[in-house]
């Protein structure tokens, strides 16, 4: 069983962890992470001879990526883990790792790409902050170290920062290391710039033991956050870290979505072909195209192999989970999925036996969010068979949103008749707003030019117009000659609430195809909200200020239905057949 607990006021900040359970979302993760870590850390070898130094030129990957898209927690699991190595708080998920146990970590260097400019880069920012550590440490202790180690470590600095600022100047370079009238004296400076990663690995060597006076292996973390997002300047960070960074001692943890940093690097390269690109013909213009993006993902592949990418679990994902929202500086729960009223845990909306512990069938994270949903609005939006919704999204960051939207909502509890559907009328009206402009407006595909949120703040008559175009347009593109069956009717009007319901049966049975699924599930989603606010005013909740929809229906609508559906009786008032139909 796994636990998300959101604090109150720190809903999207970076969750660091002071420690690893059990319990967590991500253990899994973690876990993987701590074997890749004891494999680097036990590949860190001692270059003793410098004259040696060229076997250790093509050293042992030591990159740990956390992968996904935006939103699914990379940044705050990264720096949990990071954290947990610091700290070395989390013995349970280094339990087998006996290299890290018997390593000393010095304090990590944390690397915001977003910051980068044209000036400043990987090696500028690591440089100045071991040298800004170095310089506290010795300023608070100076007695940590004698003066002569003292002044060793500052001239490898020194030199270091030397190569670094050639890199970056490459006039100045070939000025300092090329007599342009023949002086051969300056033969010893040429290529000191090549010298970089062996200079780099003996100061991160000295800067360790001096940081660290115990005895034994230490190791430095560089912790890069969202590698990809700086795009101008991704090729030139993941080359410096390439011929420079992957060296003994060094460990570097990133986060990263592994499809925006290829494209990264496809844009770097469709650069280098741009006099290729003014010839005309559309068959080199293929092959290019497929020879620059295999370039690409061969190039991130030698950077983050595959074996160390560590991809997060999409948030749907999750099957057995405990929601807990929870007021800052408190234990009260302001949500738990656990303790959700309005309905029996013993449900049949769960088919397993199996229990988590506590007594409750196992409930992922989507059921959860359906359940809430359900104690708050009244309303049943049923999962599909694999237990996912498309109403909800499938990352962690909109999935808390969509927790404080539910949050927002006052709770049912033990209100009764038009108390109770006043507090469900109102929380009706909170959801379809967000659902509409704040959510699904971005996610549904826009056909005849319009997307959910226009749909949504139709009359009835065009809204009931539109999505019929949207739907028989879907089923043509599959078969072309589809002519519609609800002509045989006799129906003229085109707002019927019949025809869209066997639309969106016909869709159903017809077309596979899991983008047009989701689209329809959301217009399904709208009208299921729309009808539960209609149904709730014809039972006395009136506010001026709300729009209120009108179904056309009629009795010749309710007779078609009902010899499609014999199951339904004339006992059946309108309102139950929407309902029962439509959810």
């Amino acid at each position: 069983m796994a636990k998300i607990t959101i604090t109150k006021g720190n809903e999207f900040k970076i969750a660091v962890k002071d420690e690893i359970t059990k319990d967590d979302l991500f253990i899994e993760q973690y876990e993987r992470a701590a074997n890749i870590l004891d494999r680097i850390v036990g590949t860190s070898i001692e270059v003793r001879d410098k004259k040696e130094f060229w076997k250790s030129q093509d050293y042992e990957n030591n990159i740990i990526a956390f992968c996904g898209e935006r939103g699914e927690g990379k940044s705050s699991v990264m720096m949990t883990f990071v954290n947990a190595i610091y700290h070395n708080s989390n013995k349970e998920i280094f339990l087998n790792c006996k290299n890290v146990e018997s390593t000393y970590f010095v304090e990590p260097i944390l690397i915001d790409p977003s910051l980068f400019d044209d000036v400043h880069n990987v090696l500028d920012i690591v440089l100045a902050k071991i040298f800004r550590n170095f310089y506290d440490c010795y300023n608070n202790d100076n007695q940590r170290a004698d003066e002569r180690t003292r002044e060793e470590l500052l001239d490898r600095f020194q030199k270091v920062y030397r190569y670094v600022s050639l890199i970056n100047n490459q006039k100045q370079m070939l000025d300092d290391e090329f007599d342009y009238e023949g002086n051969i004296s300056k033969l010893t400076k040429l290529g000191e710039s090549t010298k970089l990663k062996e200079e780099l690995t003996e100061l991160i060597k000295d800067y360790l033991n001096f940081m660290e006076t115990r005895d034994g292996k230490k190791q430095l973390i560089i912790a890069i956050d969202d590698l990809d997002l700086c795009s101008a300047n991704a090729y030139k960070m993941t080359e410096q870290i390439r011929k420079y960074l992957i060296i003994p001692h060094v460990c570097i943890v990133i986060s990263v979505k592994i499809e925006q940093l290829e494209l990264c690097i496809r844009e770097k390269n469709l650069k280098e072909f741009q006099e290729i690109y003014k010839n005309k013909d559309n068959e080199i213009y293929s092959q290019l195209n497929k020879e620059v993006q295999t370039m690409a993902e061969r190039y991130v592949s030698k950077l983050i192999p595959r074996q160390r990418r560590i991809y997060l679990p999409k948030v749907q994902r999750f099957e057995d989970v405990q929601i807990i929202y929870r007021e800052a500086d408190s234990e009260k729960n302001i949500i738990d999925s656990w303790n959700i009223g309005g309905f029996d845990k013993k449900d049949d909306l769960v088919e397993q036996s199996e229990s988590n512990g506590t007594g409750y069938k196992k409930r992922g994270f989507t059921l959860s969010m359906l359940d809430l949903i359900y104690e708050r609005t009244g309303m049943r939006f049923w999962p599909e068979t694999d237990g996912s919704s498309y109403m909800l999204p499938d990352n962690l960051r909109d999935m808390i949103s969509w927790i404080l939207m539910v949050a927002e909502m006052v709770k049912p509890e033990d209100a009764i008749g038009w108390a109770r559907d006043k507090i469900y009328f109102e929380n009706i009206v909170k959801m379809e707003n967000y659902f509409v402009r704040e959510w699904v407006g971005d996610n549904l595909k826009s056909y005849v030019g319009l997307t959910l949120q226009d749909i949504g703040n139709m009359d009835t008559f065009h809204m009931h117009a539109v999505v019929q175009d949207i739907m028989l347009g879907m089923f043509r593109e599959k078969y072309p000659a589809y002519i519609s069956p609800f002509n045989n009717y006799g129906l003229e009007r085109l707002d019927t609430f019949f025809q869209v319901m066997g639309y969106f049966e016909t869709i159903n049975k017809n077309v596979v195809n899991m983008e047009k699924e989701a689209d329809i599930y959301r217009i399904r989603a709208l009208y299921t909200i729309r009808i539960h606010r209609r149904l709730l005013t014809t039972r006395g909740i009136r506010q001026p200020y709300i729009y209120f929809c009108t179904l056309t229906v009629s009795r010749e609508d309710v007779r078609a239905f009902m010899a499609e559906r014999p199951e339904y009786t004339k006992a059946n008032r309108f309102k139950d057949i929407v309902v029962k139909v439509y959810i």
